[in-house]
């Protein structure tokens, strides 16, 4: 890793310190600038004084990662709202463990050993909305159908078994449905029973997970008009 010993800002600072937190087992090597010492957190630069705007200086920071390291590289919702009281909601997700990649051939048996396989991946859990119904989830290769599926009193836990575990440099993709009544989520105005109000979460279900590309589809019913869309924050929406 490569980073600067200081803090990236635009103003003066009277005093910092950086400290990288890793494991003491885990450091192969670092750069012995001014300042370094290893802690029982890590690695610490600093305390500096009377740091400068802008001030940078490159050290670099080697250290074994066998965590695996999940990502969405895209995911997909779609949402269609129906005159009859029902919302359908399809979702499609393509997922990647950009971790410390797998090398040589695939074991079952060296990963089932406790200290093989820490790289890979063997469960993944979502909570779903405890008043969904008609759910189903599919994928091509069938690695990702393994699935528990458990109604609690506050939402619906599903929880992935992989057949194979995502290895490191591996990736899994699947579509996911369900249907939900629209009284949890469209209302009506009391002064304007022509105007509704949808209100739904933006995100997916699996929002642990950095989503580098996210893409949120919602469909109206037929002869909706005058429509305004309100977000906590910038979007393109099309």
């Amino acid at each position: 890793m490569y980073d600067s010993k200081y803090l990236l800002t635009p103003y003066s600072v009277r005093k910092q310190t950086t400290t990288y937190l890793l494991e003491k087992h885990r450091i192969v090597s670092y750069d012995e600038a001014e300042g370094f010492k290893v802690v029982e957190q890590g690695i610490r630069y600093g305390p500096y004084v009377e740091t400068q705007p802008l001030a940078f200086e490159l050290v670099r920071l080697t250290f074994t990662f066998e965590d695996p390291y999940l990502i969405l590289a895209a995911a997909n919702r779609q949402i269609e709202i129906s005159h009859w009281g029902n919302i359908a909601i399809e979702e499609w997700f393509d997922l990647r463990n950009i971790g410390a990649s797998l090398l040589g051939e695939y074991s079952r048996i060296d990963s089932d050993q406790s200290k093989y396989g820490q790289n890979c991946v063997d469960t993944l859990k979502a909570r779903l909305p405890y008043y969904i119904h008609d759910l189903y989830i599919r994928d091509v290769i069938g690695n990702m159908t393994n699935v528990k599926a458990q109604r609690n009193e506050k939402d619906v836990t599903l929880s992935f078994i992989p057949r194979f575990q995502i290895c490191g440099g591996w990736r899994a993709d699947w579509s996911q449905f369900y249907q939900i009544p629209t009284k949890y989520h469209l209302v009506t105005k009391l002064d304007d029973p022509t105007l509704h109000v949808f209100n739904f979460t933006y995100l997916h279900d699996y929002d642990v997970l950095l989503t580098e590309n996210y893409t949120l589809e919602v469909t109206l019913p037929y002869g909706a008009k005058d429509i305004q869309v309100s977000f906590f924050s910038q979007f393109n929406i099309c």
